[in-house]
C-alpha cells in the first residue's frame, strides 16, 4: 500500500528489480511476525517447530494471497505502462502532424505574401 501511495502522491517509480524482492521479503517477514504474535509469552522454538508453523494452512494461505496480490499489482502496472507508452507515442505523432501542418501553413502564407508583394 505504501508503494502505491508513494507512486501516486510522490511520483516515485517502481523498479521491479529492487522493489519486488523487497516487497516479497517484507510480506514474508510480516507473515512471520503475525504467526508469532499469537502468543503472549516468549517461546523458544526449534527449527522443526518453526517449520511446522510455516507450513500451516493459515500461513500458506496468507503467503499465497500476498503473492497473488503482488503479481496482480505487477501485471496491472505493466499493462498501465504499456498503455501509457501507446498514449505517449500517439501524442508525439499528433504533435509532429500539428507541427507539419503549421509549417505548411507558414510556407503557404509566406508564398502568398511573396506573390502579393510582386504584384
Amino acid at each position: 500500500m505504501t508503494q502505491i501511495l508513494s507512486m501516486c502522491i510522490l511520483g516515485e517509480l517502481f523498479f521491479c528489480v529492487y522493489d519486488f524482492p523487497a516487497l516479497l521479503f517484507m510480506s514474508i517477514g510480516c507473515a512471520m511476525i503475525v504467526s508469532n504474535a499469537n502468543t503472549t509469552e516468549t517461546i523458544q522454538r526449534t527449527r522443526k517447530e518453526t517449520l511446522e508453523i510455516l507450513l500451516t494452512p493459515l500461513f500458506i494461505t496468507y503467503v499465497v494471497i500476498t503473492i497473488i496480490i503482488t503479481i496482480c499489482a505487477f501485471i496491472s502496472l505493466r499493462t498501465l505502462l504499456k498503455h501509457l507508452l501507446v498514449f505517449e507515442r500517439n501524442a508525439r505523432l499528433e504533435d509532429e502532424r500539428n507541427q507539419q501542418k503549421q509549417m505548411m501553413a507558414e510556407v503557404s502564407n509566406f508564398g502568398n505574401s511573396a506573390l502579393e508583394s510582386r504584384s
